[in-house]
């Protein structure tokens, strides 16, 4: 029995034992499902449109998103909403967000160039980043950005959808691998 969950051989145990829960996997749910119903909402249109973001559907998302649109494409977005619990994990209060210049190396930032992307292929985007946030809290991110329009294949507004968890410092990591490593030693033992 080989331990690689990819495997189409693997049974669904490891030493006996059911598979643990994938380690962040919940943090990638959520965007893969925004990927999802964007893709249902957008049919055989070039992009789903602009007037879909206020549906039903889309609302799972509002407390893990940001909207983001820009006059031109040649201007910076401007963040049209941003959920206030998103707002305080960025920055720290939603009104304190400087929506033209994001500080480099936040998660803003990442989202910034993402989007670029998004403009410049119609196409959506997704990321995974690890930034320290304003409470100086080591954090990873994972977020899917959508684009989507009023008229055809022109990219209006753009939905990033995302995810956030607080990295374990190095000493808290160490005691849990050791914690872990000791606990799996038995097993190991018995085969």
């Amino acid at each position: 029995m080989g331990l690689s969950r990819g495997d189409a051989n693997d049974d669904d145990e490891v030493f006996g034992e059911p598979w643990p829960c994938a380690v962040g996997w919940s943090e990638r749910r959520l965007p893969a499902r925004a990927l999802n119903v964007w893709e249902a909402l957008r049919g055989d249109a070039p992009l789903p449109s602009v007037s879909s973001l206020e549906s039903a559907t889309m609302a799972e998302f509002a407390d893990h998103s940001l909207l983001l649109g820009s006059p031109t494409h040649q201007a910076p977005p401007s963040i049209l909403r941003i959920s206030p619990e998103l707002a305080q994990i960025c920055d720290g209060s939603e009104q304190s967000l400087d929506h033209h210049e994001p500080v480099s190396d936040t998660v803003l930032s990442m989202v910034w160039r993402s989007y670029d992307e998004v403009i410049s292929t119609s196409a959506p985007v997704h990321f995974e980043a690890e930034c320290v946030n304003a409470q100086n809290i080591a954090m990873v991110y994972r977020g899917s950005l959508l684009p989507f329009s009023n008229h055809g294949p022109s990219v209006d507004r753009v939905l990033c959808v995302l995810t956030w968890k607080e990295l374990a410092d190095r000493l808290t990591t160490e005691q849990l691998q050791n914690e872990i490593a000791m606990a799996l030693s038995p097993l190991h033992r018995e085969l």
